[in-house]
């Protein structure tokens, strides 16, 4: 999972990592709420959230992250469903922090989400 791997990474820099998992299960408010408690305690927390486009409390929590990373995955990710997640983070300002394109051979995105982006293979 990608979100353990960034989790992990961010650990042995020495940063204290809450990571939430299965969070389309939850609602937005308490969501909110308990990293509203925890937010002191942790140098970053993590969400890990699956299917964003059809998650609407995933999409209100999203504006107040300080950013995002998209995990897209070739053959799977509809160009559309990425204009359409675009739109959203742009709508919210919601800092692009960067795109993990799995399985596929490194590819410009820059069409999509602006230049300086890089896909990273995996």
């Amino acid at each position: 999972m990608i979100a353990i791997n960034i989790a992990s990474l961010l650990s042995k820099e020495g940063k204290k990592v809450l990571l939430l998992t299965n969070t389309q299960n939850n609602s937005f408010s308490k969501i909110k709420q308990l990293v509203d408690q925890k937010q002191s305690d942790y140098d970053h927390i993590l969400f890990f959230s699956t299917n964003y486009l059809n998650n609407v409390d995933m999409q209100r929590l999203t504006a107040t992250c300080d950013g995002v990373v998209l995990v897209l995955q070739e053959k799977v990710t509809k160009k559309e469903d990425m204009k359409k997640v675009k739109m959203l983070l742009q709508k919210s300002n919601t800092d692009l922090i960067g795109i993990i394109y799995r399985k596929a051979p490194k590819m410009r995105l820059n069409r999509f989400f602006g230049k300086g982006r890089k896909a990273v293979e995996s």
